[in-house]
């Protein structure tokens, strides 16, 4: 069991569920797309177009997640006369994304609990600042953490800035997330400890192979594993 570590905590689908109030709009979009005559996969993988474009524009989050939406639906209908009101339908759509009550992962309060009497806690999630803020505040976590850091994108760079701001000893700092393409592998090439806690449901787009190959890497099965390592 290692003493006196910095544990830097992904938030999505780490401490709390996100990614399935995504697929729950989803379905409910595809089931309005159904009367267009569109083959599903056609328009998932529309949406996935429409997702790598506008996050590039406009980053990730609830909002941009529903502009896609739209532009999908818009792409695939054309402009009839009841279209606004399909926009205004799907727009409802994503109140249940800004609305969600926070449903933690298992276990989770009672695993940070035990491990803050011997380590240092910090959280570090990607998308809009406005949107991130609220799911922490919601959670009521913040007291857990010593700085919440909010980015635009995690990626090594990204590892980098927030070891140097904030003075962190790469030897014992470790990101512990869901994420292959954003907690663990990029941490893993930063020079980090990573601690990977797989989600039945993380984002397609997030799934990727992890690093195998790299040094201090650790797999558990649920987020209260990490007691018996830290």
């Amino acid at each position: 069991m290692k003493i006196g570590q910095n544990l830097i905590f992904d938030a999505d689908d780490t401490l709390w569920e996100n990614n399935i109030y995504y697929e729950e709009v989803r379905e409910k979009f595809l089931s309005l797309t159904d009367a267009l005559g569109v083959a599903r996969a056609e328009v998932e993988e529309k949406i996935d177009v429409m997702e790598q474009r506008n996050i590039k524009l406009f980053g990730y989050g609830s909002e941009n997640f529903i502009r896609s939406l739209k532009e999908t639906y818009v792409f695939f209908a054309g402009h009839h006369d009841h279209l606004q009101q399909t926009l205004l339908q799907i727009e409802s759509l994503g109140s249940a994304l800004y609305n969600f009550r926070i449903e933690f992962l298992p276990r989770v309060v009672e695993t940070l609990t035990a491990l803050r009497e011997r380590h240092r806690f910090l959280l570090l999630t990607k998308g809009d600042p406005r949107e991130q803020r609220s799911k922490v505040h919601k959670s009521n976590l913040e007291k857990f953490f010593e700085h919440v850091v909010i980015v635009s994108e995690k990626n090594v760079a990204a590892y980098e800035q927030v070891v140097h701001d904030l003075s962190l000893d790469k030897s014992i700092t470790w990101m512990i997330g869901n994420s292959p393409r954003s907690d663990i592998n990029p941490a893993l090439e930063a020079g980090l400890g990573a601690v990977y806690v797989p989600h039945a449901v993380t984002w397609h787009f997030e799934r990727i192979p992890v690093r195998m190959d790299l040094p201090r890497l650790i797999v558990v099965e649920q987020f209260s594993d990490l007691v018996e390592h830290f």
